[in-house]
C-alpha cells in the first residue's frame, strides 16, 4: 500500500499498540522522521513526555526502570539500527545460578516491559539486518516479547528500511518476517508538501527552497538515478537538508559546493544557473516598488525570475524582520498580477523565515493585520497560519 507522508502519519497513529508496521521507501525521503513525528504526537496525546532512549543518561534509564511514577509520565522512543545488531543481542544467558540459566535482555527492554511503560520500539534498517537477526526479531514483532520478557501492551512496534531496488545492500525478507507486519510504502513527497510540512518549519536555506519551487523534479532523484552506482550523491529531502546546513550563511559559490557534495554535480549546476538568474534581481527596487517590477513579467516572463524574487525577498526579511511589511507588499503585488502560485509560496516562505518563525501564530497574524488593505488581500492565506500551527 502506497501512502504519502500525511497518510503515513495517520496510519502509524491508527496502528499504534495494535499492529506492527513495516515502512519501506527510497532512501532519504523521511520515513524515519515521520515515525518519530507520529509517535511524538502520540506522546502529547497521552500527556507524556517524549524521550529518546538513545539520548538518555544511564542514570535516567535506570530511573525509568525503577520508578513507576517516572515511567508513567514518559513516552519512550527506542530507535534501533537493526543492521548493527547480532542475533544474540536480543537476549544473553545469565549463568549466575549453577542449576539453571535465564536470559537477560537489553536495558531498553527492561524499561519497555514495565507495566506502565508506553512508547515504541523502532527497528530501522530492518532489511539491512542479517537474515539470522531478522529471524531473531520475529517474536518481538509478532508477540511483543523478547525471550522471557514481554513488552507493555502500550508499546508499539515499527520497522523501516529501503527497498530491494534502491541499491542499499538489503537482504530479502523471509515470508515469515513479512507476515508479521502490516506493509506500507512511503511515496516521494511533492515539493509543496515538503516545503510546508518540513522546510519552512526547519529553516531550510531560502535559495534551496525557491530553487526547488522552480525545479520540483530535483527534490528527489529518479529511481534510475538511485540505482546507478556512479551516482554517489543524489538529491533527496535528507540530502537537501544537509546541503542547507552547509550552505546557510555562505555566499553563492559555497552554496554551490554544498549542493554538489550532497545532491550531485548535475543538480548543483542547475542550482548555480538558478542563482545566476536570482543575482539579476534588484531587491531594493522590488521591495520599494513591486508593482513596477512585476509589471515587466505580467504576460508570462521567466518563471525562474519570479521564484528568484521569493528567495531574494525572504532573504531580506531574514536579515531584518522590520521589512516584513515590504515583503507582504510583494505578496499582494503577486496577487494583483495574477501570480497566485508565487504569492502563496512567498507568503509561506515569509511566515517561516528565520526572523519570523519563532513568533506565535497570533503574532504572525498580527503582522498581516497591520495594514487593512493587505489584510483584505491576504485574508485567504491567513488560514495557512492556523492550519500549520504547532
Amino acid at each position: 500500500m502506497e501512502l504519502n507522508h500525511s497518510q503515513l502519519e495517520r496510519f502509524l497513529i491508527m496502528s499504534a499498540e495494535k499492529s506492527p508496521v513495516l515502512v519501506l521507501s527510497q532512501p532519504g525521503i523521511g520515513k524515519s522522521y515521520k515515525v518519530k513525528q507520529a509517535h511524538s504526537k502520540l506522546a502529547a496525546k497521552q500527556g507524556r513526555q517524549f524521550k529518546e532512549w538513545n539520548r538518555l543518561a544511564f542514570e535516567e534509564k535506570l530511573e525509568l526502570i525503577k520508578n513507576a511514577k517516572y515511567i508513567k509520565d514518559t513516552y519512550i522512543f527506542c530507535d534501533v539500527r537493526l543492521s548493527q545488531w547480532d542475533a544474540g543481542d536480543f537476549a544473553i544467558p545469565d549463568m549466575s545460578d549453577k542449576s539453571f540459566y535465564q536470559k537477560k535482555s537489553p536495558m531498553m527492554f527492561a524499561a519497555l516491559s514495565q507495566p506502565e511503560a508506553s512508547g515504541v520500539f523502532f527497528a530501522d534498517e530492518l532489511p539491512n539486518a542479517l537474515p539470522i537477526v531478522q529471524a531473531a526479531a520475529q517474536q518481538l514483532f509478532l508477540d511483543g516479547a523478547v525471550g522471557e520478557v514481554t513488552l507493555s501492551p502500550k508499546v508499539s512496534r515499527v520497522a523501516a528500511g529501503n527497498r530491494g531496488c534502491d541499491r542499499c545492500n538489503v537482504f530479502e525478507l523471509s515470508a515469515a518476517t513479512c507476515n508479521r507486519f502490516g506493509h506500507v510504502e512511503l511515496v516521494k513527497p511533492t515539493v509543496d508538501s515538503w516545503l510546508t510540512e518540513f522546510a519552512y518549519r526547519n529553516g531550510i536555506d531560502e535559495r534551496i527552497s525557491s530553487f526547488l519551487l522552480s525545479m520540483p523534479d530535483r527534490l528527489t532523484a529518479t529511481d534510475a538515478e538511485v540505482k546507478d552506482s556512479k551516482n554517489l550523491a543524489f538529491p533527496s529531502p535528507r540530502a537537501w537538508t544537509n546541503a542547507s546546513e552547509l550552505a546557510m550563511g555562505t555566499n553563492d559559490a559555497d552554496a554551490f559546493l554544498a549542493v554538489a557534495a550532497w545532491c550531485g554535480e548535475g543538480t548543483a549546476r542547475q542550482f548555480k544557473g538558478y542563482l545566476d538568474v536570482v543575482g539579476k534581481i534588484d531587491i531594493r527596487e522590488l521591495m520599494a516598488n513591486p508593482d513596477a517590477v512585476l509589471s515587466r513579467y505580467a504576460n508570462g516572463g521567466d518563471g525562474q525570475i519570479l521564484y528568484g524574487m521569493i528567495s531574494a525577498v525572504t532573504s531580506a526579511v531574514n536579515d531584518d524582520a522590520k521589512r516584513i511589511q515590504d515583503g507582504l507588499g510583494v505578496v499582494v503585488s503577486f496577487q494583483k498580477h495574477k501570480k497566485h502560485e508565487w504569492a502563496n509560496a512567498l507568503f509561506q516562505s515569509l511566515m517561516f523565515s528565520s526572523s519570523i518563525r519563532k513568533k506565535t501564530t497570533k503574532e504572525r497574524v498580527g503582522m498581516v493585520c497591520v495594514d487593512p488593505e493587505k489584510r483584505k488581500s491576504l485574508e485567504g492565506m491567513m488560514k495557512f497560519l492556523v492550519d500549520t500551527e504547532d
